[in-house]
């Protein structure tokens, strides 16, 4: 390798050369399984960092499955190789049900320095067979201490101009709504400035604080932010801790949420700040997130069906038809709407000639109650069939059997709940598993009779 390309990392007495895949200790070489060498260079890479359990399987055994004992095993080889008991902090700091992060002082060295350095080393441990003057080696140490305070504090003030230009940038994306790109941008901003008034006033409007509770406790928490990036996809989940978890910062926008217990049913949600956040470029400081999930055993959750927890509820949506609150059950509600393909099932098995599945009485404007017979005229499709309007002949258009079915009466969905053993649910049970409570804080302007 060049040694404009030499890239080495110092911590201690320890040096690390990922292109060599060696950790010396005092100029000698410390044995390191494959798996503990792996390790140590994403630890130390990310030095100061909090890097999650599952983000270390992740880039350790990717896609392979492996148990989190396996994570465990080697941090504990590795401590012992750095010299550290079972039980050490000195470089590898444990974060309870979180994961760890490498706490050590990290130097970065590159190019001609990075190479001196370790061909003195290098030198250092031939020296009982060769007779190297120790001077030299002082003198070349010195160099290399100064050179690495001046090169420290080069860095710090080229990191200091980067963070005060990318203030600016961070105002640009809040104007731009980007909130995602200027959370990140101002967290990382902010190592290099804590106390700059701008990102102060800023982070209000383009983070959150999330606090999830699961009954029972101890779900692992993932979230997915609900935005696709420049190639169109969406970004992998994050676990973001154990519950409880109180007053986590998050960057403002929309999420899914995991909540993941063993011998638990997994939970799928969203979580946003929307809906509390004013309008029209208002600025006020959103109520905290909290998330309350109650969790079901998992043998108990229907095939692509999510449990929604129970209890008393009232309409919180803006135009709510009514303010009384109802008692509701635990229930379930289908993941997926429902399709052509399944909808033709209900058809080809004589749907809209069994009465049994047509349970409401049809309506017709000015009160009058028609038969079942007469009712069932005006369910037709283009050619006259029984089935959705938009449909011939009883079929669907070619090549759409999995999109969602249109063209539907409410009396049509209600049969087909009931041939599959459902039935609709209310608009209080739609709400609370859309919303979950979540009051709009803000609602929108109505012209008065009289002007504003």
């Amino acid at each position: 390798m060049a040694k404009a390309d030499k890239q080495l990392y110092e911590f201690g007495a320890f040096l690390l050369d990922p292109a060599e895949r060696r950790l010396l200790r005092e100029g000698q070489p410390v044995a390191l399984t494959p798996k503990g060498l792996d390790l140590l260079l994403v630890l130390v890479r990310h030095s100061g960092r909090l890097l999650g359990k599952d983000e270390l399987m992740k880039e350790l055994w990717p896609n392979s499955f492996v148990e989190e004992g396996n994570l465990a095993f080697n941090v504990s080889r590795l401590r012992k190789a750095l010299g550290e008991d079972q039980n050490g902090q000195g470089h590898i700091e444990t974060v309870p049900k979180r994961g760890y992060r490498f706490v050590a002082q990290v130097r970065e060295l590159t190019g001609e320095a990075a190479a001196q350095l370790e061909e003195s080393l290098l030198r250092a441990r031939t020296s009982q067979t060769r007779a190297q003057p120790l001077w030299v080696l002082w003198a070349v140490l010195a160099v290399l201490v100064v050179g690495g305070a001046a090169t420290a504090v080069l860095q710090h003030r080229a990191h200091l101009t980067w963070a005060k230009e990318s203030v600016a940038r961070v105002e640009e994306l809040v104007r731009a709504q980007r909130y995602f790109e200027a959370f990140d941008l101002a967290v990382a901003a902010r190592r290099y400035l804590p106390n700059d008034s701008t990102i102060v006033r800023l982070m209000p409007l383009i983070s959150d604080d999330l606090s999830i509770s699961t009954d029972p406790a101890g779900a692992r928490i993932y979230l997915k932010r609900f935005f696709r990036d420049a190639s169109g996809k969406f970004p992998p989940r994050e676990p973001v801790g154990t519950t409880p978890i109180s007053n986590l910062p998050i960057a403002r926008g929309e999420y899914v949420m995991y909540a993941e217990k063993d011998g638990y049913a997994p939970i799928v949600r969203t979580v946003s700040s929307a809906l509390m956040r004013a309008p029209l470029g208002f600025v006020f400081e959103p109520p905290a997130i909290r998330i309350d999930q109650k969790l079901i055993e998992g043998a108990t959750v229907p095939d692509r069906m999510v449990f929604v927890p129970g209890g008393p509820y009232k309409l919180v949506s803006y135009g709510r038809p009514t303010e009384v609150t109802v008692q509701l059950d635990d229930y379930f509600l289908d993941k997926f709407e429902v399709s052509n393909g399944e909808y033709k099932e209900f058809i080809d098995a004589g749907g809209y000639l069994k009465k049994g599945f047509w349970q409401y009485p049809f309506a017709k404007r000015g009160g009058k109650t028609l038969t079942w017979e007469e009712g069932m005229v005006a369910l037709k499709d283009r050619i006259g069939l029984p089935g959705p309007r938009s449909w011939v002949g009883g079929k669907y258009s070619e090549g759409r059997a999995d999109y969602p079915v249109v063209d539907l009466s409410w009396y049509e969905a209600a049969a087909y709940c009931a041939f599959r053993g459902k039935e609709l649910p209310s608009v209080f049970q739609w709400e609370k598993a859309s919303r979950i409570g979540t009051l709009t804080k803000y609602q929108p302007l109505r012209r008065l009779q009289h002007g504003w």
